[in-house]
């Protein structure tokens, strides 16, 4: 019997140091052909008024879920991500917030009944990061913790390509390795699978990446754009090729 002969995938990665974050706060810009909205929420700034104002947009499952936060700044992130999102699914639909509904057999985040939009949230620090398209995407932030052990970390997780190139950044290792760490992750999140056991299979190295790893789940080319989402926090976006445009807002 002929083996099967699995096409192999490119990824090509990226990391872009210096973002044009646009303030949008009538969300007027909707327009997401062949392009990827992402969206930067600064928690602290935002909660009380957005609590304020559009608390009767969730509903009891997510008020459930909030309640089962044993911290309160993560009750607080984990609300105003909701919030954010529903707002902003609103805008992009042009349906109410409050009548948005979302799948609970989805391996991903997704609106029920809907594939007109996609979206992907992450959560770290004070800061969320919502990417709107209409193709999937996946999408990671992480605050570089200054305590944070990541060097137990490497042998487990990364290549040896991969592990050298962080320790090889001298005084930047630290944000090195959450770079990557951001696009194991963002990657992930675009097939749905989450964190697997095997995380030295998913590239995170700047460059053009080959993969036939078919239990990654992965059926086309991607791109694996990393950035600074703030001054102590870096993000990845995962998403195909085919889309050519990235707009960065603040709320």
């Amino acid at each position: 019997m002929n083996a099967v002969m699995i096409e192999p995938i490119e990824i090509r990665t990226q990391f872009i140091p210096t973002i044009s974050w646009q303030r949008n706060d009538s969300i007027a810009d909707t327009d997401l052909a062949n392009t990827v909205h992402i969206w930067r929420i600064k928690v602290p700034e935002h909660f009380c008024i957005l609590f304020k104002e559009h608390r009767h947009i969730l509903n009891s499952r997510e008020y459930e879920k909030a309640k089962r936060f044993h911290w309160e700044d993560d009750f607080r992130s984990y609300l105003t991500g909701r919030i954010v999102l529903r707002v902003l699914l609103g805008k992009y639909l042009n349906v109410p917030a409050e009548k948005i509904e979302f799948s609970t057999t989805e391996k991903k985040p997704a609106i029920l009944e809907s594939s007109r939009l996609k979206f992907n949230l992450s959560y770290s620090g004070e800061y969320i990061l919502i990417s709107m398209s209409k193709t999937e995407t996946g999408i990671d932030i992480e605050k570089i913790n200054p305590k944070f052990d990541y060097r137990s970390l490497l042998e487990s997780c990364f290549t040896d390509d991969e592990a050298q190139s962080i320790l090889k950044s001298s005084e930047n290792s630290r944000k090195t390795f959450f770079i990557q760490w951001t696009r194991k992750e963002a990657l992930l999140k675009f097939t749905g699978q989450g964190i697997i056991d095997n995380l030295i299979k998913v590239p995170s190295l700047d460059g053009i990446q080959s993969i036939t790893e078919s239990d990654l789940n992965i059926h086309e080319d991607l791109q694996l754009i990393s950035f600074n989402a703030s001054p102590d926090c870096v993000g990845t976006i995962a998403l195909p090729n085919s889309l050519k445009t990235i707009k960065y807002f603040t709320w």
